[in-house]
């Protein structure tokens, strides 16, 4: 479990551009750690649990979930085996995912997805996708451009900063002006929907 949830958060960072806080990897040696896991659910916007056959068997993990809705964020749930959300999460569709990288990835995908399409999580929208706009500019792999390019096909508006970042980015970082398969066709969408072009 600790390996997926490293896994997931280098996805979210890497693909999405979220700050994200997981327990067994943020927290320092002699920190007062009940402490810190509260402060951070209290600055937090969205909580991700992640659903395994070891998830009731933690101390924390319900106590946790209580305080996130206690503070009303947002719970996206991720499923990991075949245990559905219980409790007062239930209500909440989880989203499936396989436990290997492919999955993981298309999981991260999908998660910011419903945070930039649904109406319900609308005032996180914009800062949502400052952040894959950010991902897409720092971006280190084809793989990383091919994907995070998948996101920003759906997003329907961008503002004037984030269309001169793309094109500081397009232009600088060679990790996406040399990625050839995904790259086209996105430059084609912001020509043809958002007048907007871009030569690299």
């Amino acid at each position: 479990d600790r390996f997926l949830g490293r896994v997931f958060k280098q996805s979210f960072e890497n693909y999405a551009g979220f700050s994200v806080f997981l327990a067994h990897e943020d927290i320092s040696p002699a920190t007062e750690w009940e402490l810190k896991i509260i402060k951070e659910m209290k600055n937090s916007d969205v909580v991700i649990p992640l659903i395994t056959k070891n998830y009731r068997n933690s101390e924390f993990t319900d106590q946790e979930l209580g305080m996130a809705l206690a503070w009303e964020k947002i719970i996206l749930p991720i499923k990991l085996a075949d245990i559905n959300p219980y409790g007062f999460i239930k209500k909440f569709q989880a989203l499936k995912c396989k436990n290997d990288e492919y999955s993981v990835i298309n999981g991260v995908v999908s998660t910011v997805l419903v945070l930039i399409e649904s109406k319900e999580f609308n005032k996180h929208r914009n800062v949502v996708i400052e952040s894959v706009v950010k991902a897409f500019c720092q971006s280190s792999s084809f793989k990383m451009t091919r994907t995070i390019i998948g996101i920003l096909t759906k997003i329907n508006k961008f503002t004037d900063d984030q269309i001169t970042s793309f094109k500081k980015a397009i232009k600088n970082n060679d990790q996406i002006y040399k990625e050839y398969y995904a790259l086209p066709g996105f430059k084609k969408i912001l020509r043809e929907q958002h007048k907007i072009v871009i030569d690299s």
